[in-house]
């Protein structure tokens, strides 16, 4: 059976989110198991601090950026009669996605190293990986991977005109993908049901969580001292500072919490919200028991420190801070948002899952629940062993041999 020799990631974003975080440890396993690993990103990308995050050993290719006539041209040429199709999310957007200037660049690249596997990631990208791989006319096998619940993240990015169309352009071109992976099982049925009728080769790898990389790194000093941490509770959350992290749900809950008990709440994260939480922290007259340090390179010995970890999500994908938690040995209390938390916990087996709609008042009794309560850490971390790395690069490994035999 043939192997894969050669693998690219097409990549355009790297940085801290989770995206890159995951692909980039694919990168790694990938490149330790003697495969040669090109990441493919963007021109505007390639600084010293996005290229520090690239191991030694993995090659990068920089993709050069098309003008946009180029591009409308291209596809125009190549298209015509997908107009109506493509028109209005890439040949006319108000705001074009950044992927399809790199559509001329990675179909060169194709062209002249002909990867065995290209893995793409997010609806744009793919989008533009599929028709890339079509003009190059190479053998390659295309993996497309889904790391949300697409229908509830293409809803709420209804307000940029280039969303609103993106799902019939998925129905058109991901069937043409070789694979279509998606991080959970949630999130394969969601996208199923958005592609329908259309039929793709649609499969689940969950995203690996490395236990022991976690376990080592929260027994690092603290970059945020907890001072009298004796005298409270803490309670951690950690994601971007953005709506779909539904922390208003949060705050409202622990300013009900502090009032039977002595709590902290720490949300680490950055974003686009963080005046609004300090506001509406001020209004519930708990802004001097919430700490906001923003990102930290670190956050697992702040994790191990907490006395309940808490996500209100609205919707995910396959959380990784909650595995992260779990590994640092967190107590967790998750809502039963679509996509992720129900089978990282094993239907809550493993933490508190509580319904979507789930008030405050009720979160509030649940967190109170939670801090005062002992948990099995072992039977936690055993369970962390389906979502290992070892399983979910031996699942990649064997798609690319079912895909390369296949011819």
């Amino acid at each position: 059976m043939k192997s894969a020799k050669k693998v690219a990631l097409f990549l355009p974003h790297l940085g801290r989110g989770g995206v890159s975080k995951q692909m980039l440890l694919l990168a790694d396993a990938f490149n330790v198991n003697n495969t040669c690993v090109d990441i493919l990103t963007f021109e505007e990308n390639s600084t010293k601090a996005c290229l520090s995050l690239i191991s030694e050993g993995i090659n990068v290719k920089t993709l050069k950026k098309e003008p946009y006539t180029g591009v409308i041209a291209r596809l125009l040429r190549h298209y015509f009669s997908q107009l109506p199709l493509l028109f209005k999310p890439f040949i006319c957007p108000l705001r074009p996605c950044k992927a399809q200037f790199y559509l001329k660049s990675l179909q060169q690249y194709l062209d002249h190293h002909n990867p065995d596997i290209l893995y793409s990631a997010q609806p744009h990208c793919n989008i533009v990986a599929v028709i890339a791989k079509r003009l190059a006319g190479v053998e390659t096998k295309l993996i497309l991977t889904e790391r949300t619940a697409i229908s509830r993240d293409i809803e709420s990015r209804m307000h940029k005109f280039r969303w609103r169309y993106i799902a019939a352009v998925m129905r058109r071109f991901y069937p043409e993908a070789d694979s279509v992976i998606s991080v959970s099982r949630c999130v394969q049925e969601d996208l199923a049901q958005l592609l329908a009728p259309m039929k793709a080769n649609l499969g689940t790898i969950y995203n690996p969580i490395v236990v022991e990389h976690v376990r080592v790194n929260m027994s690092a000093p603290l970059t945020h001292p907890l001072t009298d941490h004796a005298e409270y509770k803490l309670v951690v959350a950690s994601g971007r500072l953005v709506e779909q992290k539904n922390y208003p749900l949060l705050l409202h809950a622990f300013a009900l919490a502090s009032q039977e008990r002595k709590l902290k709440l720490i949300i680490l994260g950055e974003g686009g919200l963080k005046r609004s939480i300090q506001t509406l922290a001020q209004q519930l007259a708990v802004e001097d028991d919430l700490i906001l340090p923003g990102h930290l390179l670190n956050p697992y010995p702040i994790m191990r420190q907490s006395d309940v970890f808490v996500m209100t999500s609205l919707w995910e994908g396959m959380p990784n801070v909650l595995l992260e938690a779990m590994a640092c040995g967190c107590k967790t209390v998750a809502l039963d948002c679509p996509c992720g938390p129900r089978e990282i916990l094993d239907h809550g087996k493993y933490g508190s899952l509580l319904p979507l709609a789930t008030n405050a008042r009720q979160l509030a009794e649940v967190i109170l629940a939670e801090v005062e309560r002992s948990h099995d850490e072992s039977a936690q971390l055993q369970h962390l062993q389906k979502f290992s790395l070892e399983n979910s690069i031996q699942q990649h490994i064997d798609l690319h041999d079912q895909l390369l035999a296949s011819g």
